[in-house]
């Protein structure tokens, strides 16, 4: 039998990815936001690390959301694509403003990657979204389900890569807006 021939095949493989991906990425990326955390709380000069590393995560959710613009998705992912190019540009100016105006963007963008601001007319959380496509092959009019159950599986990994990079972005934002601000002094 081949993989994605029925639905029956295609929901468990999904139920496993779920059962499996989540809590050992999850672990993986608890590890590494607890390092940072240490890290940045241990040497709180490293402002200019943070200004490359948040622009290489900028670099690489624009990326991400590329495969999220071919499904019931892309508005959500049109917007975030906007807010991460923003983000590229405000690392590369690395001015206090641009800095916090890309702050202030990505812990709203992590609501609503999460699913918190459903209230605001977004879809809700970008992981679920990707779960409940439905019909692939309807909405892509392909004969093959297992090319649909691949590139779904795909998505389901990249909408969780997805939330851990809009919440490291968060923080790394946060973290660098308040080391600029505490260099340059407080506009007041």
């Amino acid at each position: 039998m081949q993989l994605g021939t029925d639905d029956h095949d295609t929901k468990s493989t999904s139920q496993d990815i779920h059962r499996y991906m989540v809590p050992i990425m999850g672990l993986a990326f608890t590890l590494v936001f607890l390092i940072l955390a240490i890290v940045l709380a241990l040497r709180p000069g490293l402002h200019a690390i943070l200004r490359w590393l948040g622009l290489a995560l900028c670099v690489i959710e624009t990326f991400v959301l590329v495969f999220f613009w071919f499904n019931l998705v892309w508005d959500t992912a049109f917007w975030l694509t906007v807010c991460t190019i923003f983000g590229i540009y405000a690392f590369l100016t690395f001015e206090r403003d641009h800095l916090k105006l890309f702050t202030i963007s990505a812990v709203f963008n992590l609501l609503v990657v999460l699913g918190y601001l459903r209230f605001l007319g977004w879809a809700g959380n970008v992981l679920d979204l990707v779960l409940n496509l439905g019909e692939c092959k309807d909405y892509y009019d392909v004969t093959d389900a297992a090319i649909c159950h691949g590139y779904l599986n795909f998505l389901q990994f990249l909408a969780f890569l997805l939330m851990i990079l809009q919440a490291l972005l968060a923080l790394i934002g946060y973290v660098t807006y308040k080391s600029v601000e505490a260099e340059n002094g407080s506009p007041n």
